[in-house]
């Protein structure tokens, strides 16, 4: 699988101690300032990347306008899209104004393409801002925690949406509709995940500590559940399946949900308080068997999902790990 991300600056990568290591299976489009050629090198290997670094004059650190157009930059990305799956924005974004403005000229460009969207962290601050850069697009996920989510509704919702007489399954539906149709992942104690038609709920066991960079996991695994299902949609094997495109979305963000929930289980009954992000890495492969291989026969009943109840979710997200299973 491709995925393309965007970081303002190096730092924001590797500062963090706890941003868990991308697997083998991942090739990752990086996208940052330039570094010179002889620090670029050694870190493409350990991180399975690939770097499209973006040369900065120094008048741009200056505050000055940068010898570079957005346009110019966004291009150069998008360059990228013929080799890529999905776009993933947010995790070390930053709110830097040029890479806010870059991003908002790649998620258009990713529209063109048609290609599936998951927005996290400052991604979502830059939809709070300007919604008009993602409304309407069904393909787009965006997966707030629970300020993330209040700050989203409070720039763009009605006031008296916001009143506690409103259940949170409510909220989330309407959020989606103001946003045209996009599915809305509210993450917390039960994960939420909600488009304009329905509402499923992920509240599966998970581990007793929730550590920082827990999210980029949960947008890499939806990441990766669209991507197979761009799959399907294109006919990459041969299927019998009556999916709707429409519901991929909403299904790959429930499986992700599913995946990471039991992920972090099994890091926390191993690691116990001490776990770290890091530490999921290598129980997702087995938590994916557990949540999903054990039932994939199941998913040549799967004939359809519009108006199915909260108790098929199991069979649904089981549909996608059969997506896994064919690739």
């Amino acid at each position: 699988m491709h995925v393309c991300s965007l970081f303002p600056h190096m730092s924001e990568l590797f500062a963090r101690p706890d941003r868990p290591p991308i697997p083998p299976q991942i090739r990752v489009r990086i996208v940052t300032t330039a570094l010179p050629s002889s620090v670029i090198t050694p870190l493409c290997s350990p991180l399975h990347a690939h770097f499209l670094t973006i040369r900065l004059s120094r008048s741009y650190r200056k505050n000055k306008p940068s010898d570079l157009t957005t346009d110019e930059i966004v291009s150069s990305v998008a360059a990228l899209f013929p080799r890529l799956h999905v776009l993933v924005i947010g995790p070390g974004l930053s709110r830097d104004t040029l890479m806010l403005d870059c991003a908002k000229g790649v998620i258009g460009k990713a529209r063109e393409q048609d290609m599936p969207i998951v927005i996290d962290a400052d991604g979502l601050f830059l939809i709070q801002s300007h919604p008009e850069v993602i409304r309407n697009y069904r393909k787009a996920v965006l997966t707030p925690n629970v300020v993330e989510f209040k700050r989203l509704c409070e720039h763009i919702l009605p006031q008296n949406t916001q009143n506690s007489k409103f259940k949170s399954e409510d909220i989330a539906t309407r959020l989606s509709q103001a946003l045209g149709g996009v599915t809305i992942v509210q993450k917390g104690h039960e994960d939420l995940i909600a488009n304009d038609e329905q509402v499923f709920v992920c509240d599966a066991d998970g581990g007793l500590k929730r550590v920082g960079g827990q999210g980029d996991i949960l947008s890499g695994a939806i990441a990766t559940f669209l991507a197979w299902g761009k799959a399907y949609e294109e006919n990459v094997w041969k299927h019998d399946f009556n999916i709707r495109s429409a519901d991929i979305p909403i299904l790959a963000s429930y499986a992700g949900c599913s995946l990471l929930r039991e992920t972090a289980r099994s890091a926390y009954a191993r690691h116990g308080r001490a776990v770290l992000t890091s530490d999921m890495i290598g129980e997702i492969g087995a938590a994916f068997t557990r949540v999903f291989g054990d039932v994939v026969d199941a998913c040549i009943y799967c004939v359809g999902f519009r108006g199915w109840s909260v108790t098929h979710l199991d069979s649904l997200a089981c549909y996608l790990g059969a997506l896994a299973n064919k690739l």
